[in-house]
């Protein structure tokens, strides 16, 4: 059975009359084109072209072939074209980070690509990059975690986001610069350890703790429950600036001054290596141009 690539090629070629034309939309080399001409007209015994001053010129038994095959290669080509453009990709992330980190390059995609298919999973971080390094997810959109047991995944940084202690606006604690002994003393409302992995060690390392969960000082919450609190208690939450900025600028919450820096976390994009498509390409740019240095 003949190559349908080879039938392919002939037809371009044909509707083109001209290989250089024909080597551009195919991205192939004009000596490849040539080659795979001349492979079918062997293959099929006949001569499918003649060369003229104007490029190429189907012969008797080139044109009754085109004539015979060409919307049977259309009919192909338009098939694979639409299952690849309606390729569904799978994401995985987090309700937070994705309405207000990564929403603008979504909406980016569905406006350039309005039948795309996005498949959007929540779950925690170390279960979604093992799915990805499985490829049953193809995109995961995060922080950045400990990621060297993970040899498939490749990770794009888009910037750094910003932990901060945050209280309500005129509350106790506004006044007061905190340094690392006296915000140990205070409770604190952290969102749940188990599914935060970045903010937990961070705040581990800030108060010197080897476990979270084991101070009774340190409370796990739901990012909103966190929020709902500080805006009416005096109370400290450990939360991303970047989450609760229309709070802050709203004048309901208010970060806590320190007398300590704390380390920014990274957050981006990862892919596994060994799994990238067209599709899977097109929504990283549109992320990474809404995202970039954010």
């Amino acid at each position: 059975m003949i190559n349908l690539e080879l039938y392919r090629i002939f037809v371009i070629v044909a509707n083109e009359g001209n290989i250089t034309r024909a080597s551009s939309i195919l991205c192939v080399s004009q000596p490849a084109i040539t080659k795979q001409i001349k492979s079918l007209e062997s293959k099929l015994n006949i001569k499918l072209f003649e060369r003229n001053n104007s490029g190429m010129k189907l012969t008797v038994e080139g044109n009754e072939l085109y004539f015979k095959i060409k919307d049977a290669i259309k009919l192909i080509s338009d098939i694979e074209n639409e299952f690849k453009d309606n390729r569904t990709i799978r994401i995985g992330t987090r309700n937070s980070i994705l309405s207000k980190i990564f929403s603008k390059g979504i909406s980016k995609y569905y406006n350039i690509y309005p039948n795309a298919k996005l498949d959007i999973k929540m779950n925690e971080i170390e279960e979604m990059l093992q799915k990805l390094d499985e490829k049953q997810l193809d995109l995961v959109l995060t922080k950045r975690v400990n990621d060297e047991n993970y040899n498939n995944l490749e990770f794009i940084n888009l910037g750094f986001l910003h932990c901060v202690f945050v209280t309500k606006s005129n509350s106790k604690y506004s006044k007061r610069v905190f340094d690392k002994d006296d915000i140990k003393k205070e409770t604190i409302y952290i969102n749940s350890i188990e599914s935060n992995p970045v903010n937990t060690r961070i705040l581990k390392k800030v108060l010197d703790l080897e476990d979270l969960s084991k101070n009774k000082n340190i409370r796990a919450l739901s990012s909103s429950a966190i929020i709902e609190i500080l805006k009416q208690e005096d109370a400290i939450g450990f939360i991303t600036k970047e989450f609760i900025q229309e709070e802050l600028d709203e004048k309901k919450l208010e970060i806590i001054k320190t007398t300590f820096e704390i380390e920014p976390p990274e957050f981006g994009i990862y892919y596994n290596k060994n799994n990238k498509f067209e599709q899977l390409d097109n929504l990283i740019e549109c992320i990474k141009s809404e995202c970039i240095n954010k």
